[in-house]
């Protein structure tokens, strides 16, 4: 009886052929299975933008990839429509897919976030419980800014022509910004079963929200980030960060007037999740180095349960 051993293999290679996901056999040493996508890479010669950034296996053995990939991409090797991620011809940008894969090397479901305007960034995946699957990504809103011309946005299953899927950011803070996104995905179909999308702004004494996109100097986020789901459904978010910002003022040192809770004129970073219908205040340290935050929400993002910050004030 042949016995195989689940080793899961990710591997980026530069050029047309860009992630292979394997299994491989324990009697023999050899890949079952080897499945593939593939496509062009940026234009200009930059980084391949087909990659895999993380994935998961079930107890049935099934392996979830969560990854990236532009435009004409396609899955092994192959040329015919039906071998397109995207089920339709798309513009060159960076867009994100989940898929699913079967122990037998089997692609049973895949999923794709695609906008012809942006970029969607994809961190990683994590599996809930045993039923359901959360992914990780961030995203520039409003997807249609700056074009003329009429937007497409794939969202799973749904090719949208406008944004109204997205929450709006508050009137306070200008666009486009960037949000953050948490998807939760069930395992069987790949079935959508909810989603947040937050923003994050800050507070000033009085009250009022830091208006950050207008700020001449920004470094509120850095990208190294990373999230967790525990046992109870609570999702603890960790991320590199430093609060200090700066706006043009003609009557102050140097020309800038600085927000940092160092100053004292923040108050705390605020959460502004699904179109701010849920905000969410964490407490700042007085520190304007970098530093690690981490930050433990309950399940749906309905409130902040902890947060502590890890930073050298020196």
């Amino acid at each position: 009886m042949k016995r195989t051993l689940h080793i899961f293999a990710v591997l980026v290679l530069t050029g047309l052929m860009s992630t292979v996901v394997g299994q491989t056999n324990n009697s023999t040493g050899h890949f079952d299975w080897v499945r593939s996508y593939f496509g062009p890479d940026y234009p200009d010669g930059g980084a391949p933008a087909n990659e895999i950034f993380g994935s998961v296996i079930d107890s049935k053995g099934n392996v979830y990839i969560l990854g990236q990939f532009i435009g004409g991409a396609r899955w092994d090797n192959g040329m015919d429509d039906n071998s397109r991620i995207l089920p339709f011809s798309a513009h060159r940008n960076r867009s994100a897919v989940i898929a699913k894969i079967s122990p037998d090397g089997e692609t049973v479901w895949h999923k794709e976030f695609y906008s012809s305007y942006t970029d969607f960034e994809v961190y990683t995946i994590r599996m809930l419980g045993d039923t359901a699957l959360m992914l990780y990504g961030m995203f520039r809103y409003p997807f249609d800014h700056g074009y003329n011309e009429k937007n497409e946005v794939y969202y799973m299953d749904t090719l949208l022509t406008s944004s109204e899927r997205f929450p709006q950011p508050p009137d306070s803070l200008e666009a486009p910004v960037f949000y953050y996104a948490l998807i939760t995905i069930g395992l069987e179909s790949g079935n959508l079963i909810e989603d947040h999308f937050w923003i994050h702004s800050f507070v000033k004494n009085e009250g009022s929200l830091l208006r950050w996109r207008t700020n001449y100097l920004m470094t509120n986020d850095g990208h190294r980030t990373s999230f967790n789901v525990d046992s109870e459904g609570n999702i603890i978010l960790a991320g590199e960060a430093t609060f200090l910002f700066g706006d043009l003022c003609d009557t102050c040192p140097n020309g800038i007037y600085y927000w940092s809770p160092t100053d004292s004129n923040i108050s705390s970073m605020r959460l502004l999740v699904d179109g701010a219908s849920k905000q969410l205040d964490v407490p700042l340290e007085p520190s304007s180095v970098w530093n690690w935050h981490i930050i433990k929400l309950s399940p749906h993002l309905d409130s902040v349960i902890a947060s502590t910050y890890v930073f050298d004030s020196t």
